[in-house]
């Protein structure tokens, strides 16, 4: 993600596709003082750059000590000044790397930027909802009890938070080294303890097998493949199988229901992080319903 660094303060501001600077209510960095023009200026990602544009400010904008033509663009590198109307307002461009999927606090405060392909809100530590991208490319913004589409430019509130999600039209994530990956293809096998303590997890997905190692949140996802398993030897309806309530898995997890979402937050970036194209599909939810099962029917669980 890209940056600008205040000389005043060094306070830094995460740089949105387009951001817009001046001292109107809607500008994404916002200059309250009255030698800034409302919208002063904008830098956006153009192909493989990123370019600034004075947008016909009262008193100017400079880079580098040079005066930007009104309308005029400017290609921006590492370490360049930007001043926007006043030597208090000034600048230091301290990355140019291309922008990110990020949701931005409506009221001011630091963006959440995508991380192993999830924007959790608030924090990665108290992921009351995130969003993140299904398999066919769409947006999803999810709650324990709400799940859709969302686009660039929309607000969603969570708690008493208004956030801003801000997309780039035409982006990607870091390319990969291993193959991409399926959960529609892959068998889960997980290993527990007799004694119930540990859980480790290996992914087999086709000719490649992923060993996912150990970790806290998967008894949580083993208790949602026990429940499927379950129900498809009793043959249940497979669009119907393994569905639980998250007040009996809190209650069977001895855990608040918060903590289910912490969980399953750990749970997609472990699996995204593995390559998996359709990571956010690992735990599905039916909406407005509380219900949610593993996503995958492919299943062995055994003992050691």
């Amino acid at each position: 993600m890209a940056t600008l660094r205040a000389r005043v303060d060094s306070g830094e501001h995460v740089l949105e596709g387009e951001t817009i600077v001046g001292r109107g209510p809607n500008c994404a960095l916002r200059l309250d003082d009255q030698r800034v023009s409302a919208p002063h200026a904008s830098l956006r990602w153009l192909q493989d750059r990123w370019v600034l544009r004075d947008l016909n400010s009262t008193n100017g904008t400079w880079v580098n000590g040079q005066r930007v033509a009104p309308q005029a663009e400017v290609v921006l590198a590492i370490g360049d000044r930007i001043l926007f109307g006043h030597s208090h307002h000034e600048w230091e461009v301290s990355s140019v790397e291309p922008p990110a999927p990020m949701a931005v606090p409506v009221g001011g405060g630091r963006p959440r930027v995508i991380n192993f392909g999830v924007i959790a809100l608030p924090t990665d530590e108290e992921p009351i909802a995130t969003i993140f991208r299904d398999s066919l490319g769409d947006w999803l913004f999810e709650t324990q009890d709400e799940l859709r589409r969302i686009e660039s430019g929309e607000l969603v509130a969570v708690g008493a938070v208004r956030w801003r999600f801000s997309c780039p039209s035409h982006w990607q994530s870091t390319m990969r080294t291993t193959p991409v990956k399926l959960l529609s293809e892959t068998t889960l096998s997980f290993e527990v303890t007799r004694d119930e303590e540990h859980v480790s997890l290996i992914a087999n997905a086709g000719f490649d097998t992923v060993n996912l190692g150990s970790h806290s949140a998967y008894y949580f996802l083993l208790t949602l493949a026990r429940a499927r398993q379950k129900d498809n030897a009793e043959g249940v309806a497979p669009n119907e199988a393994g569905w639980t309530h998250r007040e009996d898995l809190a209650r069977m997890l001895l855990c608040n229901e918060p903590q289910l979402n912490v969980w399953i937050h750990r749970i997609r970036a472990k699996f995204e992080s593995q390559g998996f194209l359709d990571y956010s599909a690992i735990v599905e939810r039916k909406e407005g319903t509380g219900l949610m099962r593993i996503g995958t029917s492919l299943l062995t669980v055994k003992s050691t």
